[in-house]
């Protein structure tokens, strides 16, 4: 038994060995700059397109005054032509916010590292890796420079895809959602919450509802247990219900996102809500012709309410409206 032991340190030692003779020549930052193929500060963004065969997506920063950095542009693949009839007509851009999952490919950019590296691969090379017909561009454009990346095949497994970036010989291994964080249908793409607000950060809100206004403050928003809504209208009486209002409005959802040209002025509710080290995010409720059309403006953009949702928004406000039930909204 002692012997087998001794053995199989002996063999430890000697793989100890081996490693360091392989390494003690290899400098750690030349390995660091071989891995790292470009570095890209998402704030330094200026416009990212990514086409894709399902169509173009576009990524553009905001304002400093709007609540979220990007504007995110979807356009859709046109329908294939029917021979013998006038051309479809394209189906039209969407406008909405970008989800989690678009953040977290341009997380990837910075740094965006490769697993792999083709320093100066043949034509056959290429071609095997899926360069010969490259059906997906990522293009970023910063204030300093413009660069293109190309997307070849996927590897086996599918957590690896191959890029080659414009103007550079080498073809790199890199993580495989750096082009499918840019892809997909638009209830993927797009961000789902509509009030994105969370309560630390909250220091005051006003609520416009049935001709009646409501002004809170939060107090000790930081601590869990002392945090609590004053109504600054009424000598800073304490409101229970405060947290309960912002509650209803971050749970509400997107259906789908739409222009804002095509709603109407005349809101049944207003919220404006101001945060801390963050714009001030103005929420409207609209509903159509119809009770069963519902719109809400967050922000710069509109979407589609659920009309059970909606309903059930103005029930739950007006319930929890910090006043004698008669003089409620």
């Amino acid at each position: 038994m002692t012997r087998i032991l001794a053995f199989h340190l002996l063999l430890l030692a000697l793989g100890v060995l081996i490693a360091l003779w392989g390494w003690r020549n290899v400098d750690p930052q030349d390995i660091k700059a071989r891995t790292v193929v470009l570095h890209i500060d998402p704030a330094d963004i200026r416009r990212l397109e990514h086409d894709w065969p399902g169509g173009l997506t576009r990524l553009e920063p905001q304002p400093a005054a709007v609540l979220r950095p990007f504007r995110m542009e979807l356009l859709p693949e046109p329908p294939a032509a029917v021979p013998g009839t006038a051309p479809p007509t394209p189906p039209p851009p969407l406008l909405a916010p970008p989800s989690h999952v678009v953040q977290r490919g341009l997380a990837l950019l910075s740094p965006l590292r490769a697993r792999r590296v083709y320093p100066a691969p043949d034509a056959a090379q290429r071609s095997r890796l899926g360069f010969e017909q490259v059906e997906r561009r990522l293009r970023i454009e910063t204030d300093e420079r413009t660069l293109q990346i190309e997307f070849g095949l996927e590897t086996f497994g599918g957590d690896g895809r191959y890029i080659r970036v414009t103007g550079q010989p080498e073809i790199y291994l890199v993580d495989a959602r750096l082009a499918r964080s840019f892809e997909g249908p638009p209830t993927r793409l797009s961000e789902a919450q509509l009030v994105p607000v969370a309560l630390p950060e909250v220091r005051a809100f006003e609520v416009e509802l049935g001709g009646r206004t409501l002004r809170l403050r939060q107090r000790h928003a930081g601590q869990a247990r002392l945090r609590h809504f004053v109504d600054s209208d009424h000598a800073d009486r304490r409101v229970a219900s405060g947290e309960t209002m912002l509650g209803h409005l971050q749970e509400l959802y997107s259906r789908a996102y739409v222009d804002s040209g095509d709603i109407p002025a005349e809101a049944e509710l207003r919220v404006r809500i101001d945060l801390e080290r963050r714009p001030q995010l103005a929420v409207s409720l609209h509903h159509g012709p119809d009770s069963g059309t519902w719109w809400l403006r967050s922000g710069p953009w509109a979407a589609e309410l659920h009309p059970v949702a909606a309903r059930k928004l103005l029930e739950n406000m007006r319930a929890a409206w910090p006043l004698a039930p008669a003089d409620a909204p």
